[in-house]
């Protein structure tokens, strides 16, 4: 795609996604939406990026997120100049912001190097000279909005998907660990060296699960991302396992802080525990509270996990 047609598509998507939903931005939260599914067929092409994007960006957008941007089918040149965008907005607004960028697409590591990259639309016959031209590196995303120290920053790669080709071993689908950075909160919907499903009815399962969690009301990001873990991992029956690297000192709420100090306070005294009696007990306390979802999947696992050394005893 070239760049003229490529701001065209940006400009007309970002006017129509604009108009839909009812919430009201709060100010100071910004986010940036990514999906790239047209690649070459020498890459592999995805079915659900723009799904992903629309069902992350309308559960941001209920949130109070301002959607600058709506990126699709983009190269390299597009995508940089979006974050640029995004870490502007995030200069201006100051210490209080919050940003999330979301992008959900192929996504590579080079085994030589562990470089992580993204894959633009245009790219072509991974692990030739032109596939390597065209790449785009992680860290060059991450210290673009680094230009604004003071804001959080969520980062979420729902990459490394399945379908990629790899014709050569110096690449693999799965991204490498990288280092805690100081006010990023980096999401990854799958594990080191693993890839990561592009199945499912109108969005993939890591956007499926982001999209719903982003929807419950008082969760910080340490609740919010642990289950979208563990929905992840029961959707897809283990084979998809989430994982995160948090930069933040801080709890940060994206969907409003709990309202119910003493539901918050029997949380903390429980959220931890492998005992599913005493998260029985916040549930009979708090039936509807702000951490019923998550202490009835923690109860549901316990429960299955208990079964299962039962089951290996015998």
């Amino acid at each position: 795609m070239r760049y003229r047609e490529a701001l065209a598509l940006v400009t007309l998507l970002v006017i129509c996604f604009a108009g839909a939903g009812s919430a009201v931005a709060d100010g100071n939260r910004f986010a940036l939406l990514s999906g790239n599914q047209a690649y070459d067929s020498s890459v592999g092409v995805l079915h659900n990026p723009h799904n992903d994007v629309a069902v992350v960006g309308a559960a941001l957008k209920a949130q109070g997120f301002e959607i600058l941007l709506v990126v699709e089918n983009a190269d390299r040149t597009v995508i940089l100049g979006a974050v640029r965008e995004l870490a502007r907005h995030l200069k201006v607004a100051g210490s209080g912001a919050i940003c999330f960028l979301y992008y959900s697409g192929h996504g590579v590591a080079e085994q030589d190097t562990n470089v992580n990259y993204l894959i633009p639309v245009d790219v072509t016959n991974p692990g030739s000279a032109a596939f390597w031209d065209k790449r785009l590196k992680l860290d060059e995303v991450l210290q673009l909005l680094d230009l604004a120290p003071h804001a959080v920053k969520f980062v979420v790669f729902d990459a490394c998907r399945s379908e990629l080709q790899m014709p050569t071993k110096d690449l693999t689908k799965g991204l490498v660990p990288i280092a805690e950075q100081k006010g990023f909160f980096i999401a990854y919907s799958t594990a080191p060296g693993r890839a990561a499903s592009d199945r499912g009815d109108g969005s993939g399962p890591y956007a499926a699960a982001l999209a719903a969690e982003l929807g419950h009301p008082g969760l910080d990001q340490l609740n919010l991302f642990q289950n979208v873990k563990e929905s992840v991992i029961a959707s897809t029956g283990g084979e998809q396992q989430p994982w995160e690297n948090n930069g933040l000192t801080r709890r940060v709420y994206l969907t409003g802080e709990p309202t119910t100090p003493a539901d918050m306070a029997l949380w903390e005294s429980v959220r931890t525990t492998n005992d599913p009696q005493a998260l029985q007990t916040y549930l009979e306390r708090f039936p509807t509270g702000v951490f019923a979802s998550t202490a009835r999947q923690m109860i549901d696992r316990l429960t299955a996990e208990a079964a299962q050394r039962a089951a290996a005893a015998k």
